[in-house]
């Protein structure tokens, strides 16, 4: 079973009636599956269980999609953060505890507002390139530890996040 819209492809031929090609409804159908997967910034595939590898290069959330709420192995020091529109499924893991927060923080309009602006001055400095990924690595491993490194990654179970940037501002 591959891509969610691959189920779609008989129920569409028997809504469109006659005999349609069924090998290009399902091109159709998995082009519009892609289209709706990078609108959505989800993969909708079936539901299966995965073993993941976790580096996060420090930061205290992680992005793991569309793990299911309740699903995970207990492992101490992390938590599963449920998406507030479907409490189901979580987007984000937390590895680390989070210092106190703060009593008023920012609207989280202002704080977009703010964190689109980080992203640009990250992405004009450079920060979101592939050469900038290759600097810090340089600078945090030596060639044996990266020889390592570039092993472990390649497994697909594991997921390397290198800090791009970070800053605290009006509580968030």
């Amino acid at each position: 079973m591959g891509h969610w819209s691959e189920q779609l492809v008989e129920g569409l031929a028997q809504r469109l009636g006659g005999s349609p090609d069924r090998r290009l409804l399902g091109e159709l159908l998995a082009e519009a599956g892609r289209e709706i997967d990078v609108l959505a910034g989800r993969s909708f595939h079936p539901l299966h269980r995965a073993t993941a590898t976790i580096d996060s290069g420090g930061l205290p959330l992680v992005d793991i999609p569309d793990m299911q709420v309740g699903s995970m192995d207990a492992t101490a020091g992390a938590w599963e953060v449920p998406d507030p529109l479907n409490p189901q499924i979580a987007a984000i893991l937390q590895v680390a505890a989070i210092g106190s927060p703060v009593r008023k923080a920012a609207s989280a309009a202002d704080a977009l507002w703010s964190a689109g602006l980080l992203v640009v001055e990250a992405s004009r400095a450079g920060a979101l390139m592939g050469d900038y990924v290759l600097r810090w690595l340089g600078m945090h491993f030596d060639h044996e530890q990266r020889m390592e490194l570039f092993r472990r990654v390649m497994d697909p179970a594991v997921r390397f996040h290198v800090p791009v940037l970070g800053v605290s501002a009006q509580g968030w």
